[in-house]
């Protein structure tokens, strides 16, 4: 079976980007607990351009070592193997399912205080990267069923959609709440749609690219605004009133948006901070003037396996048909990688089986 590999990290300090190969693999069999995948479609990641270009700090020098090594994590398909374990809690042969890359070992004290979703912070937590492939063998506790119904093509979103869920419940949204979300990619986009179902009076999408704006129209926001042409601060007010923006959620991983983010919150208001951003970014923050005066509550989001079964129940609900823009072929990959790359596309996903 083949898989995609990543053979060379690109160094962020010359701007190199890392290559990638298509590869063969003995075909993996599932244990008592495994599950066997047929992988029917992968989506990039904006981690995964993060990677090849080594913009990961600290994990530098641990992925250059572990090179060759496979990549991908938003996954669809059907089980093509159940290992007995597996079956005994229902998962067969035909299934439809999605799958969360993190496997937890449940016995740690993240994994076992349920207060504040900490089991993410997991030592010893295994993370899967290998979804770019015709096949992956992955652990039962990682697998969620889909209907029959399901479509597998958008099913792949299923994981950055459960991080756009736990982004929106961080921020505890209020019924009629002015909502501004930076970048209009894909998780951003999710977040403009399930800002509205969470009761957002206004949703606006701020992006520097017009064809994204233009989508954010479509998928339900309010308003857009290019922080490139228009003035952000001044934008802002008018959309609310001179207020500013009662909860603002950054997903674009710009430092020039996580830096405007306060600039434009209404006094007592919400950020929430959850991009991948560049290791080497250092924002300043005033105390006096943002916590003190102006009472702004910032808070981080990583990922959540809590919110991956609420996710898959709310695919119905979302409207992906502008989100994802282009389907590749496994083989072509090149391609894949270069249009996600360039920033113009929303989402780019791999179709790694017929």
């Amino acid at each position: 079976m083949k898989s995609l590999v990543m053979t060379k990290i690109g160094d962020p300090k010359e701007k190199t980007i890392g290559e990638l190969e298509l590869r063969e693999f003995p075909m993996p069999e599932p244990g008592p607990e495994d599950v066997l995948i047929k992988v029917a479609y992968a989506s990039i990641c904006g981690s995964d351009i993060h990677f090849l270009k080594g913009e990961i700090g600290n994990l530098y020098d641990r992925i250059k070592s572990e090179l060759p090594r496979q990549i991908g994590h938003e996954i669809s398909g059907t089980i093509e193997k159940a290992g007995a374990k597996a079956m005994a809690i229902g998962l067969k042969p035909g299934d439809k399912i999605t799958a969360f890359y993190n496997e937890f070992c449940h016995s740690c004290y993240y994994c076992r205080d349920t207060s504040d979703d900490k089991k993410i912070f997991c030592p010893s937590r295994k993370s899967h990267h290998d979804a770019m492939s015709q096949y992956v063998c992955w652990h039962m506790s990682q697998i969620y069923k889909l209907p029959e119904e399901a479509d597998l093509r958008d099913a792949c979103l299923t994981e950055p959609m459960s991080v756009a869920l736990q982004a929106v419940e961080k921020a505890e949204i209020e019924i009629g709440s002015h909502v501004a979300v930076f970048g209009g990619g894909g998780i951003g986009l999710m977040i403009a749609q399930l800002a509205k179902m969470a009761g957002a009076a206004t949703v606006t999408v701020i992006e520097p690219v017009a064809g994204k704006r233009e989508i954010a129209l479509t998928i339900g926001a309010d308003y857009t605004i290019d922080p490139i042409s228009e003035d952000l601060v001044a934008r802002a007010k008018e959309i609310t009133g001179g207020m500013g923006f009662d909860i603002i959620l950054e997903s674009s991983g710009a430092a020039s948006a996580a830096k405007a983010a306060p600039d434009i919150a209404v006094v007592g208001g919400k950020i929430i901070y959850f991009a991948m951003y560049n290791p080497a970014f250092d924002m300043s923050v005033n105390l006096f003037q943002t916590f003190y005066q102006k009472g702004l509550i910032m808070r981080g989001v990583l990922f959540s396996d809590r919110c991956v079964e609420r996710a898959v129940r709310m695919l119905p609900r979302m409207d992906f048909t502008n989100i994802i823009q282009r389907v590749h072929p496994l083989e072509d990959f090149d391609k894949a990688f270069a249009d996600m790359g360039s920033g113009q596309y929303i989402k780019v996903i791999l179709k790694c089986n017929d």
